[in-house]
């Protein structure tokens, strides 16, 4: 089972976690929602309960840093990819594809300049795919 779906919208890192009224709590933006509603309607049911590859490809915005001498192509300015795919994680776990994002054992990201890449918008592009049973040890 391959499943793919398309995010517009600036993509934002995974905040810190908060202090606040006796407990812990990592705060919500905007970015986050979407994730979770988009996320929502393509999720599988029931939600995958064996291992699990995730591709996601960040299109950011062209900034004077991000599109600098460096790369025309990739995004090299913040975000941190690895807060951006926690981010992306977290909201499919809400958003109940899996019951545990520990499930994701192959994980590959990328951090492209928008306007070079093969689409012109900012967003995230995100393929999950449910590896074999008979790769892994786990029952159906």
């Amino acid at each position: 089972m391959t499943k793919m779906f398309w995010v517009p919208g600036i993509p934002q890192p995974q905040a810190r976690p908060r202090f606040g009224q006796g407990r812990v709590y990592s705060p919500k933006t905007p970015w986050h929602q979407a994730v979770y509603l988009i996320a929502r309607q393509h999720r599988p049911r029931p939600p995958l309960k064996c291992p699990i590859k995730v591709y996601a490809r960040f299109h950011l915005p062209k900034t004077k840093r991000a599109f600098s001498a460096i790369s025309r192509f990739w995004s090299c300015a913040s975000p941190d990819l690895d807060n951006l795919a926690k981010s992306i994680l977290d909201s499919m776990t809400r958003a109940q594809w899996w019951a545990d994002d520990a499930l994701v054992v192959e994980l590959h990201c990328e951090k492209v300049v928008a306007e070079s890449a093969d689409l012109s918008k900012p967003g995230v592009r995100v393929i999950v795919e449910e590896l074999a049973h008979r790769q892994w040890n786990c029952s159906p």
